[in-house]
Protein backbone atom coordinates (compact mmCIF):
# COMPACT_ATOMS: atom_id res chain seq x y z
CA UNK A 1 0.00 0.00 0.00
CA UNK A 2 1.53 3.36 -1.05
CA UNK A 3 1.55 6.69 0.75
CA UNK A 4 -1.45 7.99 -1.23
CA UNK A 5 -3.57 5.02 -0.18
CA UNK A 6 -2.69 5.53 3.49
CA UNK A 7 -3.61 9.22 3.36
CA UNK A 8 -6.93 8.40 1.71
CA UNK A 9 -7.74 5.83 4.40
CA UNK A 10 -6.84 8.20 7.23
CA UNK A 11 -8.89 11.03 5.71
CA UNK A 12 -11.72 8.54 5.27
CA UNK A 13 -11.61 7.69 8.97
CA UNK A 14 -11.68 11.35 9.95
CA UNK A 15 -14.56 12.06 7.55
CA UNK A 16 -16.36 9.05 8.95
CA UNK A 17 -16.09 10.50 12.46
CA UNK A 18 -17.45 13.88 11.31
CA UNK A 19 -20.51 12.20 9.85
CA UNK A 20 -21.15 10.52 13.18
CA UNK A 21 -21.20 13.87 14.97
CA UNK A 22 -24.02 15.01 12.69
CA UNK A 23 -26.32 12.18 13.74
CA UNK A 24 -29.84 13.42 14.38
CA UNK A 25 -32.49 11.97 16.64
CA UNK A 26 -35.61 10.08 15.58
CA UNK A 27 -34.11 8.57 12.44
CA UNK A 28 -34.86 5.00 11.42
CA UNK A 29 -32.31 2.26 10.72
CA UNK A 30 -29.43 3.13 13.04
CA UNK A 31 -26.13 1.28 12.70
CA UNK A 32 -25.18 0.29 16.31
CA UNK A 33 -22.28 2.20 17.90
CA UNK A 34 -20.39 -0.96 18.88
CA UNK A 35 -20.44 -2.25 15.31
CA UNK A 36 -18.97 1.04 14.07
CA UNK A 37 -16.17 0.88 16.65
CA UNK A 38 -15.36 -2.69 15.61
CA UNK A 39 -15.19 -1.62 11.96
CA UNK A 40 -12.81 1.26 12.76
CA UNK A 41 -10.49 -1.04 14.73
CA UNK A 42 -10.61 -3.63 11.96
CA UNK A 43 -9.64 -1.01 9.37
CA UNK A 44 -6.63 0.03 11.48
CA UNK A 45 -5.64 -3.62 11.90
CA UNK A 46 -5.80 -4.17 8.13
CA UNK A 47 -3.46 -1.22 7.63
CA UNK A 48 -1.01 -2.66 10.17
CA UNK A 49 -1.05 -6.10 8.57
CA UNK A 50 -0.90 -5.13 4.90
CA UNK A 51 1.73 -2.39 4.87
CA UNK A 52 5.37 -2.54 5.91
CA UNK A 53 5.30 0.83 7.65
CA UNK A 54 1.84 2.44 7.45
CA UNK A 55 2.63 5.09 10.09
CA UNK A 56 5.78 6.62 8.65
CA UNK A 57 4.00 9.63 7.07
CA UNK A 58 1.51 10.07 9.89
CA UNK A 59 3.77 10.83 12.84
CA UNK A 60 4.59 7.26 13.77
CA UNK A 61 2.77 4.40 15.46
CA UNK A 62 1.79 6.34 18.59
CA UNK A 63 0.33 9.29 16.67
CA UNK A 64 -1.60 6.96 14.34
CA UNK A 65 -3.21 5.00 17.16
CA UNK A 66 -3.84 8.21 19.09
CA UNK A 67 -5.97 9.43 16.21
CA UNK A 68 -7.70 6.05 16.07
CA UNK A 69 -8.64 6.31 19.74
CA UNK A 70 -9.94 9.86 19.18
CA UNK A 71 -12.21 8.57 16.41
CA UNK A 72 -13.48 5.79 18.67
CA UNK A 73 -14.07 8.32 21.45
CA UNK A 74 -16.12 10.46 19.10
CA UNK A 75 -18.15 7.42 18.13
CA UNK A 76 -19.17 7.19 21.75
CA UNK A 77 -21.07 10.48 21.33
CA UNK A 78 -23.56 8.67 19.11
CA UNK A 79 -24.87 6.44 21.88
CA UNK A 80 -27.71 4.98 19.86
CA UNK A 81 -25.72 4.60 16.67
CA UNK A 82 -25.50 6.40 13.36
CA UNK A 83 -28.16 6.83 10.69
CA UNK A 84 -27.70 4.32 7.93
CA UNK A 85 -28.27 6.97 5.26
CA UNK A 86 -25.36 9.01 6.68
CA UNK A 87 -23.06 6.07 6.00
CA UNK A 88 -24.35 4.84 2.69
CA UNK A 89 -25.72 8.06 1.17
CA UNK A 90 -29.11 9.74 1.56
CA UNK A 91 -32.18 8.57 -0.29
CA UNK A 92 -34.52 11.22 -1.70
CA UNK A 93 -38.04 11.11 -0.38
CA UNK A 94 -40.67 10.00 -2.85
CA UNK A 95 -42.69 12.58 -4.73
CA UNK A 96 -46.29 12.71 -3.59
CA UNK A 97 -48.56 14.03 -6.35
CA UNK A 98 -52.26 13.26 -6.68
CA UNK A 99 -54.62 14.25 -9.49
CA UNK A 100 -58.32 14.58 -8.68
CA UNK A 101 -61.11 15.14 -11.26
CA UNK A 102 -64.09 14.63 -8.94
CA UNK A 103 -65.18 18.26 -8.57
CA UNK A 104 -65.25 18.77 -12.36
CA UNK A 105 -67.19 15.52 -12.85
CA UNK A 106 -69.74 16.35 -10.14
CA UNK A 107 -70.15 19.92 -11.41
CA UNK A 108 -70.90 18.64 -14.92
CA UNK A 109 -73.50 16.26 -13.49
CA UNK A 110 -75.01 19.22 -11.64
CA UNK A 111 -75.21 21.27 -14.85
CA UNK A 112 -76.96 18.37 -16.57
CA UNK A 113 -79.38 18.27 -13.64
CA UNK A 114 -80.14 21.99 -14.08
CA UNK A 115 -80.91 21.31 -17.74
CA UNK A 116 -83.62 18.81 -16.71
CA UNK A 117 -85.71 21.74 -15.45
CA UNK A 118 -85.26 21.02 -11.72
CA UNK A 119 -86.55 23.64 -9.26
CA UNK A 120 -84.20 26.09 -7.55
CA UNK A 121 -84.28 24.37 -4.15
CA UNK A 122 -83.37 21.01 -5.66
CA UNK A 123 -80.59 22.62 -7.69
CA UNK A 124 -79.17 24.17 -4.51
CA UNK A 125 -79.41 20.92 -2.58
CA UNK A 126 -77.70 18.94 -5.35
CA UNK A 127 -74.83 21.45 -5.42
CA UNK A 128 -74.29 21.52 -1.65
CA UNK A 129 -74.50 17.74 -1.26
CA UNK A 130 -72.75 16.53 -4.39
CA UNK A 131 -70.43 19.32 -5.58
CA UNK A 132 -69.48 21.41 -2.55
CA UNK A 133 -68.35 18.35 -0.59
CA UNK A 134 -65.59 17.42 -3.07
CA UNK A 135 -61.96 18.16 -2.23
CA UNK A 136 -61.60 20.26 -5.36
CA UNK A 137 -64.50 22.50 -4.39
CA UNK A 138 -63.11 22.84 -0.87
CA UNK A 139 -59.77 23.86 -2.39
CA UNK A 140 -61.55 26.69 -4.26
CA UNK A 141 -63.17 27.78 -1.00
CA UNK A 142 -59.81 27.69 0.81
CA UNK A 143 -58.35 29.80 -2.00
CA UNK A 144 -60.88 32.63 -1.99
CA UNK A 145 -61.55 32.55 1.76
CA UNK A 146 -58.12 34.17 2.11
CA UNK A 147 -59.37 37.34 0.44
CA UNK A 148 -63.09 37.62 1.21
CA UNK A 149 -66.02 36.07 3.02
CA UNK A 150 -66.36 32.78 1.16
CA UNK A 151 -68.01 29.44 1.78
CA UNK A 152 -70.19 26.85 0.00
CA UNK A 153 -73.22 29.16 -0.09
CA UNK A 154 -71.18 32.03 -1.50
CA UNK A 155 -69.75 29.81 -4.22
CA UNK A 156 -73.24 28.60 -5.13
CA UNK A 157 -74.41 32.21 -5.40
CA UNK A 158 -71.30 33.07 -7.44
CA UNK A 159 -72.23 30.45 -10.06
CA UNK A 160 -75.95 31.17 -10.07
CA UNK A 161 -75.22 34.87 -10.72
CA UNK A 162 -73.06 33.86 -13.67
CA UNK A 163 -75.90 31.70 -15.02
CA UNK A 164 -78.30 34.63 -14.69
CA UNK A 165 -80.58 32.74 -12.29
CA UNK A 166 -80.27 35.23 -9.40
CA UNK A 167 -79.60 39.00 -9.30
CA UNK A 168 -75.97 40.11 -9.36
CA UNK A 169 -74.59 41.95 -6.35
CA UNK A 170 -71.54 44.03 -7.24
CA UNK A 171 -69.73 45.50 -4.24
CA UNK A 172 -69.45 48.91 -5.89
CA UNK A 173 -71.41 50.27 -8.80
CA UNK A 174 -69.17 51.30 -11.65
CA UNK A 175 -66.38 48.96 -10.60
CA UNK A 176 -64.96 48.11 -14.03
CA UNK A 177 -62.75 45.33 -12.72
CA UNK A 178 -65.67 43.59 -11.02
CA UNK A 179 -67.82 44.06 -14.13
CA UNK A 180 -65.13 42.56 -16.36
CA UNK A 181 -64.74 39.62 -13.99
CA UNK A 182 -68.49 39.02 -14.03
CA UNK A 183 -68.55 39.11 -17.82
CA UNK A 184 -65.81 36.47 -17.98
CA UNK A 185 -67.54 34.35 -15.36
CA UNK A 186 -70.85 34.47 -17.26
CA UNK A 187 -69.13 33.48 -20.52
CA UNK A 188 -67.52 30.40 -18.95
CA UNK A 189 -70.54 29.15 -16.99
CA UNK A 190 -73.04 29.78 -19.79
CA UNK A 191 -70.80 27.78 -22.12
CA UNK A 192 -70.55 24.98 -19.53
CA UNK A 193 -74.33 24.86 -19.05
CA UNK A 194 -74.87 24.64 -22.79
CA UNK A 195 -72.13 22.02 -23.40
CA UNK A 196 -71.74 19.63 -20.42
CA UNK A 197 -71.52 16.56 -22.68
CA UNK A 198 -68.77 18.13 -24.79
CA UNK A 199 -66.77 19.12 -21.71
CA UNK A 200 -67.23 15.60 -20.32
CA UNK A 201 -65.75 14.08 -23.46
CA UNK A 202 -62.79 16.44 -23.25
CA UNK A 203 -62.28 15.50 -19.60
CA UNK A 204 -62.38 11.78 -20.39
CA UNK A 205 -59.84 12.25 -23.18
CA UNK A 206 -57.56 14.11 -20.79
CA UNK A 207 -57.87 11.39 -18.14
CA UNK A 208 -56.58 8.81 -20.63
CA UNK A 209 -53.20 10.55 -20.73
CA UNK A 210 -50.74 10.18 -17.86
CA UNK A 211 -50.55 13.87 -17.08
CA UNK A 212 -49.01 13.34 -13.67
CA UNK A 213 -46.12 11.19 -14.84
CA UNK A 214 -45.22 13.53 -17.70
CA UNK A 215 -45.52 16.70 -15.60
CA UNK A 216 -43.54 15.35 -12.63
CA UNK A 217 -40.74 14.13 -14.91
CA UNK A 218 -40.56 17.51 -16.64
CA UNK A 219 -40.55 19.48 -13.37
CA UNK A 220 -37.92 17.23 -11.79
CA UNK A 221 -35.56 17.68 -14.74
CA UNK A 222 -34.99 21.27 -13.61
CA UNK A 223 -34.80 20.74 -9.84
CA UNK A 224 -32.00 19.51 -7.56
CA UNK A 225 -31.88 15.71 -7.32
CA UNK A 226 -33.02 15.71 -3.69
CA UNK A 227 -36.00 18.00 -4.30
CA UNK A 228 -39.39 16.56 -3.38
CA UNK A 229 -42.58 17.44 -5.25
CA UNK A 230 -45.72 17.37 -3.12
CA UNK A 231 -48.96 18.51 -4.74
CA UNK A 232 -52.63 17.70 -4.69
CA UNK A 233 -53.91 18.71 -8.13
CA UNK A 234 -57.62 19.36 -8.62
CA UNK A 235 -59.32 19.91 -11.96
CA UNK A 236 -62.39 22.02 -11.24
CA UNK A 237 -65.07 24.20 -12.80
CA UNK A 238 -64.55 27.69 -11.44
CA UNK A 239 -64.89 30.56 -13.91
CA UNK A 240 -62.54 32.89 -12.05
CA UNK A 241 -58.86 32.04 -11.41
CA UNK A 242 -57.41 29.97 -14.22
CA UNK A 243 -55.17 28.32 -11.65
CA UNK A 244 -54.70 28.76 -7.92
CA UNK A 245 -52.69 27.36 -5.06
CA UNK A 246 -53.18 27.07 -1.31
CA UNK A 247 -50.27 25.29 0.30
CA UNK A 248 -49.93 22.00 -1.55
CA UNK A 249 -53.40 22.30 -3.14
CA UNK A 250 -53.28 23.28 -6.80
CA UNK A 251 -56.49 23.93 -8.72
CA UNK A 252 -56.89 24.22 -12.49
CA UNK A 253 -60.09 25.46 -14.07
CA UNK A 254 -61.21 23.01 -16.75
CA UNK A 255 -63.14 25.84 -18.42
CA UNK A 256 -59.93 27.81 -19.01
CA UNK A 257 -57.32 25.17 -19.80
CA UNK A 258 -55.25 25.70 -22.98
CA UNK A 259 -57.00 24.66 -26.19
CA UNK A 260 -55.87 23.93 -29.72
CA UNK A 261 -57.11 25.95 -32.68
CA UNK A 262 -59.94 23.45 -33.23
CA UNK A 263 -61.18 23.88 -29.65
CA UNK A 264 -59.84 20.65 -28.15
CA UNK A 265 -57.89 20.61 -24.88
CA UNK A 266 -54.19 21.02 -25.62
CA UNK A 267 -52.74 18.17 -23.54
CA UNK A 268 -49.13 19.16 -24.26
CA UNK A 269 -49.73 22.67 -22.96
CA UNK A 270 -51.61 21.31 -19.93
CA UNK A 271 -48.56 19.17 -19.07
CA UNK A 272 -46.42 22.32 -19.24
CA UNK A 273 -48.87 24.14 -16.98
CA UNK A 274 -48.81 21.33 -14.42
CA UNK A 275 -45.03 20.96 -14.60
CA UNK A 276 -44.61 24.69 -13.99
CA UNK A 277 -46.66 24.50 -10.80
CA UNK A 278 -45.04 21.24 -9.67
CA UNK A 279 -41.69 22.98 -10.10
CA UNK A 280 -42.89 25.68 -7.69
CA UNK A 281 -43.63 22.95 -5.15
CA UNK A 282 -40.21 21.33 -5.50
CA UNK A 283 -38.49 24.74 -5.49
CA UNK A 284 -40.27 25.77 -2.31
CA UNK A 285 -39.48 22.41 -0.70
CA UNK A 286 -35.77 22.90 -1.44
CA UNK A 287 -35.76 26.40 0.01
CA UNK A 288 -37.59 25.25 3.12
CA UNK A 289 -35.20 22.34 3.64
CA UNK A 290 -31.91 24.13 2.97
CA UNK A 291 -32.55 27.73 4.00
CA UNK A 292 -35.88 27.76 5.88
CA UNK A 293 -35.68 31.27 7.29
CA UNK A 294 -35.44 32.78 3.82
CA UNK A 295 -39.08 32.00 3.11
CA UNK A 296 -40.12 34.13 6.09
CA UNK A 297 -38.04 37.15 5.08
CA UNK A 298 -39.72 39.79 2.94
CA UNK A 299 -36.40 41.56 2.32
CA UNK A 300 -35.49 39.16 -0.47
CA UNK A 301 -38.95 38.83 -1.98
CA UNK A 302 -38.06 40.24 -5.40
CA UNK A 303 -34.94 38.08 -5.66
CA UNK A 304 -37.02 35.04 -4.70
CA UNK A 305 -39.67 35.80 -7.31
CA UNK A 306 -37.12 36.26 -10.09
CA UNK A 307 -35.66 32.86 -9.20
CA UNK A 308 -38.88 30.97 -8.50
CA UNK A 309 -40.74 32.25 -11.57
CA UNK A 310 -37.83 32.70 -13.95
CA UNK A 311 -36.57 29.13 -13.58
CA UNK A 312 -39.73 27.16 -14.58
CA UNK A 313 -40.72 29.78 -17.14
CA UNK A 314 -37.39 29.56 -18.94
CA UNK A 315 -36.78 25.81 -18.71
CA UNK A 316 -40.34 24.44 -18.91
CA UNK A 317 -42.38 26.96 -20.90
CA UNK A 318 -39.42 27.94 -23.13
CA UNK A 319 -40.83 31.35 -24.15
CA UNK A 320 -37.79 32.31 -26.23
CA UNK A 321 -38.31 29.26 -28.45
CA UNK A 322 -42.07 29.55 -28.85
CA UNK A 323 -42.61 33.31 -29.05
CA UNK A 324 -43.13 33.29 -32.83
CA UNK A 325 -45.46 30.29 -32.57
CA UNK A 326 -47.49 32.03 -29.86
CA UNK A 327 -47.89 35.12 -32.02
CA UNK A 328 -49.21 33.11 -34.95
CA UNK A 329 -51.41 30.69 -32.95
CA UNK A 330 -54.64 32.58 -33.60
CA UNK A 331 -55.54 32.21 -29.91
CA UNK A 332 -56.29 35.55 -28.29
CA UNK A 333 -54.55 34.77 -24.99
CA UNK A 334 -51.38 33.55 -26.70
CA UNK A 335 -51.29 36.61 -28.96
CA UNK A 336 -51.63 38.96 -25.98
CA UNK A 337 -49.02 37.05 -24.00
CA UNK A 338 -46.55 37.11 -26.91
CA UNK A 339 -47.04 40.86 -27.28
CA UNK A 340 -46.36 41.39 -23.58
CA UNK A 341 -43.20 39.26 -23.76
CA UNK A 342 -41.93 41.16 -26.79
CA UNK A 343 -42.45 44.42 -24.95
CA UNK A 344 -40.56 43.22 -21.87
CA UNK A 345 -37.73 41.65 -23.86
CA UNK A 346 -37.29 44.87 -25.85
CA UNK A 347 -36.44 46.67 -22.60
CA UNK A 348 -34.34 44.03 -20.85
CA UNK A 349 -31.47 46.44 -20.23
CA UNK A 350 -33.84 48.76 -18.43
CA UNK A 351 -35.38 45.86 -16.47
CA UNK A 352 -31.94 44.76 -15.24
CA UNK A 353 -31.19 48.27 -13.97
CA UNK A 354 -34.60 48.55 -12.33
CA UNK A 355 -34.22 45.09 -10.77
CA UNK A 356 -30.86 46.01 -9.25
CA UNK A 357 -32.38 49.16 -7.77
CA UNK A 358 -35.49 47.38 -6.44
CA UNK A 359 -33.58 44.38 -5.09
CA UNK A 360 -31.49 46.85 -3.09
CA UNK A 361 -34.56 48.80 -1.88
CA UNK A 362 -36.31 45.54 -1.01
CA UNK A 363 -33.23 44.30 0.86
CA UNK A 364 -33.09 47.58 2.78
CA UNK A 365 -36.77 47.30 3.68
CA UNK A 366 -37.84 50.36 1.70
CA UNK A 367 -40.24 48.50 -0.63
CA UNK A 368 -42.28 45.39 0.05
CA UNK A 369 -44.93 43.06 -1.30
CA UNK A 370 -47.39 45.62 -2.66
CA UNK A 371 -44.76 47.60 -4.59
CA UNK A 372 -43.16 44.46 -5.99
CA UNK A 373 -46.47 42.94 -7.06
CA UNK A 374 -47.64 46.04 -8.90
CA UNK A 375 -44.36 46.64 -10.73
CA UNK A 376 -43.03 43.15 -11.42
CA UNK A 377 -45.99 40.76 -11.47
CA UNK A 378 -48.78 42.73 -13.11
CA UNK A 379 -50.29 41.74 -16.45
CA UNK A 380 -50.48 38.31 -18.03
CA UNK A 381 -46.85 37.57 -17.23
CA UNK A 382 -45.14 40.54 -15.66
CA UNK A 383 -41.56 41.77 -16.16
CA UNK A 384 -40.29 39.33 -13.49
CA UNK A 385 -40.98 36.40 -15.82
CA UNK A 386 -38.99 37.86 -18.71
CA UNK A 387 -36.09 39.07 -16.56
CA UNK A 388 -35.87 35.87 -14.53
CA UNK A 389 -35.93 33.81 -17.74
CA UNK A 390 -33.16 35.93 -19.26
CA UNK A 391 -31.02 35.40 -16.16
CA UNK A 392 -31.44 31.61 -16.30
CA UNK A 393 -30.73 31.67 -20.03
CA UNK A 394 -27.36 33.29 -19.31
CA UNK A 395 -26.62 30.79 -16.54
CA UNK A 396 -27.46 27.74 -18.66
CA UNK A 397 -25.52 29.00 -21.68
CA UNK A 398 -22.31 29.71 -19.77
CA UNK A 399 -22.34 27.46 -16.69
CA UNK A 400 -24.75 24.67 -17.64
CA UNK A 401 -27.96 23.25 -16.21
CA UNK A 402 -26.29 21.89 -13.08
CA UNK A 403 -25.36 25.41 -11.99
CA UNK A 404 -28.93 26.59 -12.55
CA UNK A 405 -30.19 23.71 -10.42
CA UNK A 406 -28.15 25.03 -7.49
CA UNK A 407 -30.37 28.10 -7.15
CA UNK A 408 -33.26 26.47 -5.21
CA UNK A 409 -30.75 25.27 -2.62
CA UNK A 410 -29.89 28.86 -1.74
CA UNK A 411 -31.69 31.79 -3.36
CA UNK A 412 -29.14 34.14 -1.79
CA UNK A 413 -26.55 32.77 -4.24
CA UNK A 414 -28.72 33.46 -7.31
CA UNK A 415 -27.02 36.75 -8.18
CA UNK A 416 -23.57 35.23 -7.51
CA UNK A 417 -24.26 32.45 -10.01
CA UNK A 418 -25.77 34.85 -12.54
CA UNK A 419 -22.84 37.31 -12.30
CA UNK A 420 -20.37 34.46 -12.79
CA UNK A 421 -22.23 33.39 -15.95
CA UNK A 422 -22.49 36.98 -17.20
CA UNK A 423 -18.76 37.54 -16.61
CA UNK A 424 -17.98 34.46 -18.69
CA UNK A 425 -20.30 35.62 -21.48
CA UNK A 426 -18.77 39.09 -21.45
CA UNK A 427 -15.30 37.64 -21.95
CA UNK A 428 -16.62 36.46 -25.33
CA UNK A 429 -17.41 40.04 -26.27
CA UNK A 430 -21.01 40.31 -25.02
CA UNK A 431 -22.34 43.09 -22.80
CA UNK A 432 -24.38 41.26 -20.19
CA UNK A 433 -25.57 43.25 -17.20
CA UNK A 434 -23.50 42.71 -14.05
CA UNK A 435 -25.24 43.29 -10.72
CA UNK A 436 -23.41 45.53 -8.26
CA UNK A 437 -20.83 43.22 -6.70
CA UNK A 438 -21.06 44.80 -3.25
CA UNK A 439 -24.84 44.25 -3.23
CA UNK A 440 -24.42 40.68 -4.50
CA UNK A 441 -21.91 39.96 -1.74
CA UNK A 442 -24.14 41.52 0.95
CA UNK A 443 -27.08 39.36 -0.09
CA UNK A 444 -24.97 36.19 -0.39
CA UNK A 445 -23.64 36.69 3.16
CA UNK A 446 -27.03 37.65 4.59
CA UNK A 447 -28.43 35.34 7.26
CA UNK A 448 -32.13 35.97 7.89
CA UNK A 449 -33.17 36.17 11.51
CA UNK A 450 -35.98 34.01 12.79
CA UNK A 451 -39.25 35.92 12.72
CA UNK A 452 -42.68 35.15 14.07
CA UNK A 453 -44.82 33.67 11.32
CA UNK A 454 -47.98 35.70 10.93
CA UNK A 455 -49.22 34.46 7.55
CA UNK A 456 -50.61 31.25 6.21
CA UNK A 457 -48.06 31.42 3.41
CA UNK A 458 -44.57 32.88 3.31
CA UNK A 459 -43.90 36.26 1.66
CA UNK A 460 -41.73 35.05 -1.21
CA UNK A 461 -44.14 32.44 -2.47
CA UNK A 462 -47.37 34.30 -1.71
CA UNK A 463 -47.12 36.19 -5.01
CA UNK A 464 -46.12 33.33 -7.27
CA UNK A 465 -49.07 31.32 -6.00
CA UNK A 466 -51.38 34.20 -6.91
CA UNK A 467 -49.98 34.47 -10.41
CA UNK A 468 -49.71 30.83 -11.38
CA UNK A 469 -48.78 30.23 -15.00
CA UNK A 470 -49.05 33.99 -15.52
CA UNK A 471 -52.77 33.65 -16.14
CA UNK A 472 -54.14 34.99 -12.90
CA UNK A 473 -53.92 38.74 -12.99
CA UNK A 474 -55.38 41.22 -10.57
CA UNK A 475 -58.32 41.53 -12.93
CA UNK A 476 -59.24 37.86 -12.67
CA UNK A 477 -59.34 37.38 -8.94
CA UNK A 478 -62.26 39.66 -8.06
Amino acid sequence: MNRKSIIILIVGLLFFSCIILRTEAQEPKLVPRQLLIQDARQLAQILDLTHADPHIRGGGNIAFHGRLQEIIRRMGVAKAGVREQNLYGSTREEDMVTVDYEMAERALEWLEYINTGADEQSIRQFFLERVASTKGCQAIIHHWARFRKWDEEEFFRFIMEALGRIPVELAEKGDRRAAASLERRMKFWEYALANPARIKRALEDMKKTDLKKAAVALARRYLPDDAVVRNDIYFVLFGASTAFSVGKENGFDLLQLPKTNDGRLDVDQIVLTLAHELHHSGFSECVEKNTPRIQEDERIMLLGILAAEGMPTYFINKPFEYLVEMKSSGIEFNNSLAQEWENNLSRLAELFREAEKDIRLNFEGVIGQKDIFEKWMGGLQGPAYALGSAMFSTIEKNLGLDSARLVPRNILEFLVIYNKAADKENRKGSRCFIFDRKLVDQIARYRPQRVEKSRATNPIFTLIFFVLEGRITSDYDY
